[in-house]
C-alpha cells in the first residue's frame, strides 16, 4: 500500500539514532516510567512502572508492555517483507532495522526494544530471506558483522538472564522485561510455543536469574 510505502521510505531515509530516541521515549511512556502524573502514580501505588510490573495488580500494564512488544516486532518484519519493490530496498531496510538496534543497545540502552527488533529479524520468514542477507553481506559489510558477531551473541546472553554481565545497569533505561512480563501473566503450564530462555536443559536456573533481575529492577525504580 501507499501508506506502508510511505513509512519505509521515511524509515530508510530517517537517522537511525532519531528512530531510536522517539522509540525510547514511547517506551518510557507505555512502560510508565516518565511523563507520569501524580494521579497515575496514586493509583498505581508506586512512582514507575518498573516497580508495578513486578506486583500482582500490574496485570494490565504487563499486558500492555507484552502487545507493544509483540506489535514492534510483527511491524518490523512487515516491513522488511513488505519491501517488494526490488531487493536494493529490501536491503536498505534491513541495514536501518539493524542500525537502530545497535542504537537503543549502546546508545539508548533500551533493552526492552531492542529485543523486540530481535524478535523480528530471527522469525523464521525473515531467516530464510537468503537473496537479502546475502546482499546485506555485499552492501553493508560492517552491518551484517555487527549483527552476526555483537547483537546475536548479546541478545542470547541477554534471554538466558546474564544482562548483568554483558552490560552496565548504568547505562539501561529500559530493562528487557519481557521474560519477566510473560513469566507473570503465564496461567498454565505451556508446552508449545515457549520462550528462548526456556528452552535449554538450565531453564530453571535462567528462571531464576530473570526472577532475580526484577528484584533489582524493582529496587532501582525511581
Amino acid at each position: 500500500t501507499t501508506m506502508l510505502k510511505t513509512v519505509k521510505e521515511l524509515f530508510v531515509n530517517i537517522d537511525a539514532k532519531v528512530i531510536a530516541q522517539h522509540i525510547l521515549k514511547m517506551d518510557c511512556k507505555v512502560a510508565r516510567i516518565l511523563e507520569v502524573s501524580e494521579e497515575t502514580r496514586r493509583i498505581m501505588g508506586v512512582k514507575s512502572g518498573l516497580e508495578l510490573i513486578t506486583l500482582p495488580y500490574g496485570h494490565q500494564l504487563r499486558l500492555d508492555l507484552i502487545e507493544r512488544h509483540t506489535t514492534m516486532a510483527i511491524g518490523i518484519a512487515v516491513d522488511i517483507l513488505g519491501c517488494t519493490g526490488n531487493l536494493e530496498e529490501r536491503v536498505a531496510t534491513l541495514n536501518r532495522i539493524i542500525q537502530v538496534a545497535v542504537e537503543l543497545k549502546d546508545s539508548m540502552g533500551d533493552l526492552y526494544a531492542f529485543s523486540a527488533i530481535m524478535k523480528a529479524l530471527e522469525m523464521p520468514q525473515i531467516v530464510r530471506l537468503e537473496q537479502t542477507w546475502t546482499s546485506l553481506r555485499h552492501c553493508y559489510t560492517q552491518t551484517a558483522i555487527m549483527y552476526e558477531k555483537q547483537l546475536k551473541p548479546f541478545s542470547k546472553l541477554l534471554h538466558e538472564g546474564k544482562e548483568i554481565i554483558c552490560v552496565s545497569q548504568n547505562i539501561v533505561t529500559v530493562p528487557l522485561l519481557m521474560p519477566l512480563v510473560t513469566l507473570l501473566e503465564r496461567q498454565m503450564v505451556v508446552f508449545e510455543g515457549m520462550d528462548v530462555w526456556e528452552n535449554t536443559d538450565q531453564s530453571c536456573d535462567i528462571m531464576l536469574k530473570h526472577l532475580a533481575t526484577a528484584r533489582l529492577i524493582a529496587q532501582n525504580a525511581e
